[in-house]
Order: structure tokens, then C-alpha cells, then sequence
């Protein structure tokens, strides 16, 4: 992944517009989609995917959605999502991240009502949003002069095309289940327990259940094991740390709930296709300057 942020302040007079405001653009070409950004998600802002090249699988929300080149993939802030792809399901895709988006009805940094679809086809507008996306995506890697403001206008170009394909689209979502109460209290207690020991036993306790009642229902809402999700989510948080803190391998594995730095590692490397420290070095193997910042 290539991930460049906004380096420049917007003039005064630009910021009090209180309008949505780019935060950075990432692209993943088509090689490096193997080593996927694993189980994540992002409190105060919202992400748009724009998949360019081949075909697979995201799991967004808990659900396995299908993507192919052309597609739109909504991340609201606060939903977690998982970049599944490998050998067989190459993709490539351009990542847009916006902060102060407030859409009437919808809770702040939000493009879609909660479950909803957030795969929605592009369709004639593809070259449009791929042009914006590649103009953006240099004018942040190049930082070039005045960026901050050209890249500004540009969002919110791509925000209101973004808007105006949900709205042509709007209706279709998902079909709960009887189970779904159980299994959003379960999630929701493990997205704020993922760091401490938890054991299936545990959980079912808690929650009142047979272990496997309450293993069903979550894998069938999920498509993941309870200590499956914990894992994933363990290794996304610890992806976040790896390229935004300077912390130490093993300061990082502590943080995520891991007590071994080599259990850590076999973790990492068994989801992400690689050793946390090589994993930290190829992401910024393009950027010198920013590998500096964050060294051990």
C-alpha cells in the first residue's frame, strides 16, 4: 500500500467552511493486495474504496461482500472491515479518507445508513472517479505546491459524485436474522475487550449461552469464530500501530493483547504474509522520509 496524507493547512478562509475535509488517499496496486490490511476500523472518519482492477471478497460489518473493478466500497466511521485477498483474488484499489462529513440523517462520517449494502457499481462514471482519484493521489505523493487546497476541491467533487450514485441506488441492504440481537452484543463486547484473555467458556457464560449456540450464531452473522474476529482484530490494531507510532514490536504486542512477541509474530505473520518488522519496512520502503519517523 502507497498511503500519502495531507501535509498543508487549508487557508483560513477554506477551513471556516466547516465543509468535509480530505485526510489522505492510499493506492494498493495489484502486487501488493497479497499482503492484505487485515480486520480494522476507524473512529472519526469515514473511508471511499474505489476497486480499479480484478474481483474478490471484503468482509465489511461481519458480512463477505463481493467486489469487482468499478465498484464503490463504503467504510463508515466505526464499522469494521477486512481486506480479504490473496494469489488467487488479485485487486487493486484506491483509498480516499475524508474527516467532517455530515450527511443529513446520518450519524457523523457516514455516506450509508448502518446495514445497508455499501458496495455500489460505479458504472459510467468509473473513468470519472479514477481520473480524481489519480489526480489526488500525485498531487499528495509529489507534495506538490498548494496541494491542500487543489486536493480539497477535488474531494469535494469525488464526495458529491460518491453521494449521487448512493442516492440512484438507495434501497437495497441486508436481511437480519432472529439471532442478530446475541450476536451484535457479543461483537460489541469483544470490540471492546479484544486486547484482554477471552475464552470461548467465558463468553458463553456471560452472555447466557451454550458455547455452541453462541459459537453458531456469531459465525453465522460474522463468517468468523469469536476467537477467530478476536485474532483478526488484534493484527488490523496492530497494523494501525505499526505505521502510525514508532512504538517497538514488542510494546505493539503488548498493546494488542499479546503477552509473547513470538506468538505475536507467528500471528502477524500467519495473517498478514509476513513479520511485523517486515511488514513496517515494505510499507514505507517508498517513503525514506516517513520510515525515519517511525523507526523503533
Amino acid at each position: 500500500m502507497i498511503l500519502s496524507f495531507v501535509k498543508q493547512k487549508l487557508p483560513v478562509e477554506l477551513a471556516a467552511r466547516n465543509e468535509p475535509q480530505l485526510y489522505y488517499v492510499s493506492l494498493v496496486p495489484v502486487h501488493e493486495s497479497v499482503h492484505p490490511r487485515v480486520m480494522h476500523r476507524h473512529e472519526d472518519f469515514l473511508e471511499i474504496i474505489l476497486i480499479r482492477e480484478g474481483a474478490g471478497t471484503f468482509s465489511i460489518d461481519g458480512r463477505d461482500v463481493a467486489v469487482r473493478s468499478g465498484d464503490l466500497v463504503i467504510y463508515n466511521s466505526t464499522i469494521i472491515h477486512d481486506e480479504r485477498t490473496g494469489p488467487d483474488k488479485p485487486l487493486s484499489w484506491f483509498c480516499v479518507a475524508l474527516k467532517n462529513v455530515q450527511w443529513p440523517g446520518l450519524r457523523p462520517n457516514c455516506l450509508i445508513r448502518d446495514g445497508v449494502s455499501p458496495v455500489y457499481p460505479s458504472g459510467e462514471l468509473f473513468a470519472a472517479f479514477n481520473h480524481l482519484c489519480e489526480v489526488m493521489f500525485d498531487q499528495l505523493v509529489e507534495e506538490r505546491p498548494g496541494h491542500a487546497v487543489a486536493t480539497h476541491h477535488l474531494a469535494q467533487a469525488l464526495l458529491a459524485m460518491t453521494r449521487q450514485v448512493i442516492l440512484q441506488a438507495e434501497g437495497h441492504g441486508y436481511e437480519g436474522s432472529e439471532s442478530e440481537p446475541l450476536a451484535h452484543r457479543v461483537i460489541t463486547y469483544l470490540d471492546n475487550h479484544f486486547t484482554e484473555a477471552i475464552s470461548l467458556e467465558q463468553l458463553a457464560g456471560l452472555f447466557k449461552v451454550s458455547t455452541y449456540y453462541l459459537a453458531h450464531v456469531f459465525k453465522d452473522r460474522f463468517g468468523y469464530s469469536p476467537l477467530q474476529y478476536v485474532s483478526r482484530h488484534r493484527i488490523g490494531e496492530a497494523q494501525s500501530l505499526l505505521i502510525s507510532t514508532d512504538l517497538s514490536i514488542t510494546e505493539i504486542a503488548s498493546r494488542v493483547g499479546y503477552d509473547s512477541p513470538s506468538h505475536f509474530n507467528r500471528q502477524f505473520s500467519k495473517y498478514v504474509g509476513m513479520p511485523p518488522r517486515r511488514y513496517k519496512i515494505n510499507y514505507f520502503k517508498r517513503f525514506p522520509e516517513r520510515q525515519s519517523k517511525n523507526e523503533q
